[in-house]
């Protein structure tokens, strides 16, 4: 919402003449200006313009396919020859900057809508997009955009000023180049905004001596060639767009796929050209923040013409580069060198391997539960260790819940300096909680996995709770909570759906509240129990040998084993649970869009089917969804118009499987929800009318997209980690959801949709979250629908969330269903 805001005060603010000044989406008004009531002048200059730029020299196609070359060539001709080659050359081109440089630095402060402080500072440069066999931006955003020890981001982290900061090129048109920093400011930090940017150009005054130290270049072009060496899969139609992009840009033909990664140089001159731009007085600066209240700000303050945004500008202080202090000085220097780049990159022997389809369970012990499988199908030098701590301190109540997320992020926080080379390297590293335990992930290049994980696992267990650390992390958090139903009201009524069925209502603004108790010294204590009594499922994937990963789980045991962490027994850890629908309810709860600036209503309208479990269920539901999606969102958004926000879903949780049907509008979500029973009821006659050799297609697409192959080795992770995760240890789902899927008559689907879906079904379970925008008379209020009932409906106001959850009944815990046998334990 901010940052589309944002973005859009930077176009309008540039030269009114220049092209980045148009507005970035359009609308209503801009799409009809100069409009007759018949709308044939819209329809005019849309015909102007594929008459004067639609043009066959100025497209690239690029066919992805499992066929031949020939019949991929075939294809694009068949359907692309006939469109016209006007010969109109290459696209026009602007030189100029969006706004002028020479009457010194602008700075500008902006309201936003959220609660978040941001620095954002934008330099005009020369056009990057000839220089990409030398990389200059990519040079200097990685030195300004380090998070290591001596980095901008590093001292004003440490100071309480900033949690985030990025710096990177922004396109502002062809031929027009920007190299950007934003930087996300803690309340301290908006009000030394000055102490911030004097950091940052007293930073940029050291980039000229990195030209003299190669390995900050030859660092940055290993990197790259290795990812590109070992880059995996992924999907086809990403693929496609990503080589049409470069076929447009003006790569040579031979680095279309790579973009010259291969051949990248260091060129000291192109360097020194950007530097030469990053100066103070050629800076445009925005302070964006909620309130500037406690600032001396001017009260003059302007709207822009799109979003209504509010900004006002004000002169800078030229002493600025003079605020840091020499102690300060001294903390910024440029980064040493990484000393997690990988160096053995061997996958080993590809021949004669018939891949698993699921990991192998190494060894059950008191203290960990070790699942493990090697790459035998991608080939990459990577791998991944994920650790779930099963705790009973995790979220026995409320406060530990929250004290637990607050460790969590309290441990990613002390590894932001420590673990910035580790990303660097290709490594990637979380530390987060749930109902269910603390979870560790370590992934990348497998020559420095171990590494990374000591170094996660030393602050998971050693954290260090500071006073000034902890204040910010609080910041942050609660912010965050303030903010989270400041988004789309279509995302937070299925936020209001979860919260209606999950096991436990720790739904944000209890959780906000929860959060003004706790205290450094609650947090502190909380750590100390956190790992006492424990036990450890881990799953070590990839490019790692039986061995390595057994003897890697031993470490991790080691660990925790000289902490005295006293084993548990598995009863004593935390499985998922989920609130079920009683059979015969039509449940509706009511209440108020939060966010009062917020115009749309939304409705989420969810229908329980059976236990998530039963194969059969989870057939039924995923051929439907199949279905029923693209109908869904033609009647609803193509044809009613109802609004932009419109989907249909498969909604799973523990011993639940369903649909979910969600619509966001400026209607009112009575008239919504009486929508839908219209569809569901209009659908039922389209099934009853269907061919057989229409759902057989139907059918076969189902069955298709659950046979997909996984494209890379994260994606394997990640159904592996869910299954694990969640319990069940169904690591065949997909096979047999596909098996289920082919069984499936149209009868079957017409049953299922009188039986579980269908508004007059007397057994059906339903439950509709209707949120009600507070931003005027919301169109189609009172409507009732026009499907008779099978059960009247309940309703629920928003005051009686509780009581409409104690209506339903808690889910038995997930059981482990591994194709009807028990969890296999490798023999070795």
């Amino acid at each position: 919402m901010d940052s589309r805001r944002l973005y859009q005060l930077w176009k309008s603010l540039s030269d009114a003449h220049h092209p980045w000044n148009k507005f970035g989406c359009g609308n209503k008004d801009t799409l009809l200006k100069g409009n007759v009531e018949d709308g044939s002048e819209s329809r005019q200059r849309v015909m102007d313009w594929w008459q004067n730029h639609y043009c066959a020299s100025r497209m690239k196609v690029t066919v992805v396919g499992t066929e031949s070359l020939k019949v991929l060539g075939d294809l694009a001709y068949q359907n692309f020859s006939k469109v016209p080659n006007r010969s109109l050359g290459p696209l026009p081109v602007t030189t100029s900057p969006p706004w002028s440089t020479s009457s010194g630095p602008d700075l500008w402060f902006v309201k936003t809508v959220k609660d978040t402080q941001r620095l954002e500072i934008s330099f005009p440069i020369p056009d990057q997009d000839s220089l990409y066999e030398h990389k200059p931006s990519s040079y200097i955003s990685h030195l300004i955009g380090h998070e290591g020890p001596g980095s901008i981001f590093n001292l004003l982290h440490e100071q309480g000023l900033a949690t985030t900061l990025s710096c990177g090129l922004h396109s502002a048109g062809r031929g027009v180049s920007l190299m950007d920093i934003d930087i996300t400011l803690t309340k301290l930090g908006l009000g030394q905004y000055e102490k911030v940017l004097s950091a940052i150009f007293h930073y940029i005054t050291l980039l000229p001596s990195a030209l003299e130290e190669p390995y900050h270049f030859e660092e940055l072009r290993k990197m790259a060639q290795i990812s590109f060496a070992n880059a995996e899969k992924y999907a086809p139609d990403a693929y496609a767009k990503t080589i049409s992009q470069s076929m447009n840009g003006i790569y040579k033909r031979d680095h279309l796929i790579s973009r010259g990664v291969k051949s990248w140089t260091f060129n000291k001159a192109h360097i020194e050209d950007i530097i030469r731009c990053m100066t103070f007085d050629k800076a445009r600066i925005f302070v964006a923040a909620k309130s500037f209240d406690s600032m001396n700000v001017q009260s003059n303050w302007e709207k822009e013409k799109w979003y209504g945004t509010e900004y006002t500008k004000q002169s800078l202080n030229r002493d600025i580069l003079s605020i840091l202090t020499p102690e300060d000085r001294a903390l910024l220097y440029l980064p040493e060198r990484n000393p997690l780049l990988p160096e053995s990159l061997d996958v080993g022997s590809r021949s004669g391997i018939d891949p698993l389809k699921s990991p192998v369970n190494l060894h059950q012990r008191p203290l960990s539960t070790l699942w493990y499988k090697k790459d035998d199908q991608f080939w990459v030098p990577k791998g991944s260790i994920t650790v779930q701590i099963h705790s009973p301190s995790t979220s026995g109540t409320h406060r530990q819940w929250v004290q637990t997320k607050v460790y969590s992020q309290l441990v990613m926080d002390g590894l932001t300096a420590k673990g910035y080379n580790a990303t660097l390297a290709g490594l990637d590293y979380s530390v987060y909680s749930s109902l269910n335990g603390v979870f560790v992930t370590v992934s990348g290049y497998n020559d420095k996995l171990l590494a990374a994980l000591d170094m996660v696992l030393e602050q998971v267990q050693a954290l260090q709770v500071r006073n000034d650390r902890f204040d910010v992390v609080m910041e942050k958090m609660k912010r965050a909570y303030d903010n989270v139903y400041l988004k789309q009201s279509g995302e937070v009524s299925d936020t209001f759906l979860g919260d209606c069925t999950s096991e436990r209502l720790y739904s944000p603004p209890f959780t906000r509240r929860e959060l003004d108790y706790i205290d450094v010294e609650s947090v502190r204590v909380h750590g100390g129990r956190l790992f006492e009594r424990i036990h450890l499922t881990v799953l070590i994937h990839g490019n790692v040998t039986h061995d390595t990963a057994v003897s890697w789980c031993d470490r991790i045991e080691r660990r925790f084993a000289a902490a005295r962490a006293v084993p548990i027994p598995a009863s004593a850890c935390h499985s998922r649970r989920s609130l079920l629908l009683p059979s015969g309810c039509n449940f509706v709860y009511t209440a108020a869009v939060p966010n009062a600036n917020e115009a749309n209503c939304a409705v989420s309208y969810l229908c329980q089917v059976g236990d998530v479990a039963d194969v059969r269920v989870r057939a039924l539901v995923s051929l439907f969804s199949s279905m029923v999606s693209e109908p869904f969102f033609s009647m609803m958004r193509t044809k009613e118009q109802l609004g932009y926000n419109v989907s249909s879903s498969i909604w799973n949780e523990t011993a639940s499987g369903g649909v979910r049907f969600r619509i966001q509008s400026t209607r009112h979500p009575d008239f919504l929800e009486s929508r839908i029973d219209f569809f569901i009821d209009w659908y039922l006659d389209v099934l009853k009318a269907m061919e057989s050799a229409e759902f057989d297609e139907y059918r076969r697409g189902a069955v298709e997209k659950k046979r997909k192959k996984l494209v890379n080795l994260a994606e394997e992770q990640t159904r592996f980690w869910n299954y694990i995760e969640n319990g069940y240890l169904d690591f065949e789902r997909a096979e047999n959801d596909a098996r289920e899927i082919e069984k499936l008559t149209l009868s079957d689907i017409i049953g299922f949709v009188e039986t579980y879906l269908h508004p007059s079904s007397p057994g059906r379970r339903k439950l509709s979250i209707r949120l009600v925008s507070q931003v005027g008379q919301c169109p189609g209020a009172r409507t009732s629908s026009s499907i008779s009932q099978g059960v009247p409906a309940t309703l629920y106001s928003q005051e009686e969330l509780v009581k409409l959850r104690s209506t339903m009944v808690l889910s038995v815990c997930a059981t482990p269903l591994i194709s009807g046998r028990p969890p296999p334990v490798a023999a070795f």
